[in-house]
């Protein structure tokens, strides 16, 4: 387990295969000051329309005016989609959050390359108010994903803010929430399976084994979603009706590690349509979580094969989910500066087992209306916010050898941990010895980081490696002042100092 969350943060912090030659100059643009007009859903709609790829930017801003957020290849895990410099957010209301008028993606060239917005939605304006729609939209885009970073909380302010609203309405949202989404981007927002997967509940009666074909509702159980491979599976599918998610006393969790993608992976607007098509059935009640939380652990465990029982990283991953679930009321000392260091999954045991004693000894209830946990007067901790951190990307030109390309990215993810990705290719492959540094400035400097492509006889001198890229992390304090190093050949590049 350990194995696959180090990859999957590494992954996170290599995104953005577009990479810039040298650090930004300046930091990201702010929301406009003269954003879009106040126009009307609907209006925006009409103008939205007119865009069309190949557009350049400035025809864009004709048309919408300035977006409400820019995000950059220099923002946290970067831009995942290939030739693309910018990407535009329009009814956005922080830096980095959800779009919910329309998004689009300015290439390389400053022409429009990929977009996604809204029809118009007239009959949720009309019904909801555009302030609740735009509200309702950020509540579905802040849940994570199943795999790694699955929230309960999040979850289950999703399911109760839309269960209310009745199948119609919450089908209608869920769409046009997916219309909103930016196409080719590898996030599918794999957190709305479970989302609607308990919105929806399947019928019941029947007999499961004469069904036929990819079908997704059964009786008693769904069908898993095509999205990844999971590490087990229950013998019998109406065991956990919901799979890979567990519902034990009103509380949803991830009961799989999962171990990647096969094909091309269900999207969740696919997934909608056939629960809607098979007309599976609307949840009659909103969820309401025990006011026991950490019994759910040893009544999931008991339910799953001998073989998930005797694994040890199973029961840290659903213990994880609940104390993730119980953020509002208990966060542990060791989290720092508001990072979210404390909830990666290589937590020690000893760390894990004193978060459930503290939780234990407390009085605690499920707050409905602000569906999270409160204390018995309650009382609620502050919001876990994680700072935005900027990313560092050197790219340096190499005239004696145009073919060799290589790039390095600099990236913190918390107060104490940083992660260094590097992209290295030649066509051809040159014989020019390459060197890769990552130094911390002091008296004395400190060495972080050191490949080469070359054998070494220090058998701790790793070899870099072409055609792909690599990625890893190690600990440097707040404040740390860092500068990259790239030799090929005889050319020598240092990158500016990068403060994070």
């Amino acid at each position: 387990m350990k194995t696959y969350f180090l990859m999957l943060f590494i992954f996170a912090a290599m995104c953005g295969a577009t990479l810039a030659a040298g650090p930004p100059a300046a930091p990201p643009k702010p929301p406009a000051q003269e954003s879009a007009p106040q126009m009307s859903r609907a209006e925006f709609a009409r103008r939205f329309a007119k865009i069309k790829e190949g557009m350049s930017a400035d025809a864009v801003v004709a048309l919408l005016g300035q977006p409400d957020d820019i995000r950059t290849d220099a923002d946290p895990d970067g831009i995942s989609l290939a030739r693309t410099s910018e990407i535009w957010g329009y009814g956005v209301d922080h830096h980095l959050g959800f779009a919910t008028r329309g998004s689009i993606t300015i290439d390389t060239k400053g022409k429009v390359q990929y977009l996604a917005g809204t029809k118009g939605a007239d009959e949720l304006v009309e019904q909801l108010g555009e302030p609740e729609l735009q509200r309702l939209l950020r509540l579905l885009a802040d849940v994570p994903g199943l795999i790694g970073s699955f929230d309960p909380q999040k979850t289950i302010a999703a399911i109760n803010a839309l269960q209310p609203l009745g199948q119609k309405t919450g089908v209608a949202l869920m769409r046009e929430y997916f219309d909103l989404r930016i196409p080719y981007d590898d996030d599918i927002n794999s957190g709305m399976f479970a989302v609607m997967r308990i919105l929806f509940v399947p019928p019941t009666g029947g007999n499961a084994a004469t069904q036929p074909g990819y079908q997704l509702v059964f009786p008693g159980y769904f069908r898993e979603p095509g999205i990844a491979a999971s590490d087990w599976r229950p013998a019998d599918p109406r065991d956990f009706p919901c799979f890979p998610i567990a519902l034990v006393d009103d509380i949803p969790l991830v009961i799989t590690h999962g171990t990647g993608f096969g094909g091309a992976p269900e999207t969740p607007a696919m997934h909608l349509d056939q629960l809607v098509e098979e007309k599976a059935v609307w949840r009659k009640e909103p969820l309401h979580p025990t006011a026991d939380p950490l019994s759910i652990v040893a009544k999931i465990e008991a339910r799953c094969p001998r073989e998930q029982q005797d694994d040890p990283n199973h029961a840290q991953m659903i213990q994880l989910q609940v104390l993730r679930l119980l953020d509002s009321i208990y966060r542990p000392a060791s989290v720092d500066d508001l990072s979210s260091d404390w909830w990666e999954p290589d937590l020690q045991n000893a760390a894990i087992a004193t978060a459930i004693k503290k939780v234990g000894a407390m009085k605690l209830h499920w707050d409905a209306a602000r569906a999270w946990y409160a204390r018995e007067d309650g009382s609620i901790l502050p919001p876990l916010v994680k700072p935005i951190y900027r990313r560092s990307i050197f790219a340096p030109k190499f005239k004696a050898d145009p073919g060799f390309k290589m790039s390095a990215v600099l990236a913190r993810a918390s107060s104490k941990r940083m992660s260094l990705g590097y992209d290295l290719s030649s066509s051809p492959r040159n014989i020019s010895p390459t060197e890769l540094k990552v130094v911390q400035l002091g008296k004395p400097d400190k060495i972080l980081f050191d490949k080469t492509d070359r054998e070494s006889k220090d058998a701790d001198h790793d070899v870099l490696s072409y055609g792909s890229s690599v990625g890893m992390g190690f600990t440097v304090p707040a404040g740390a002042r860092l500068q990259i190093e790239i030799t090929h050949g005889k050319e020598h590049f240092v990158s500016p100092v990068y403060e994070p």
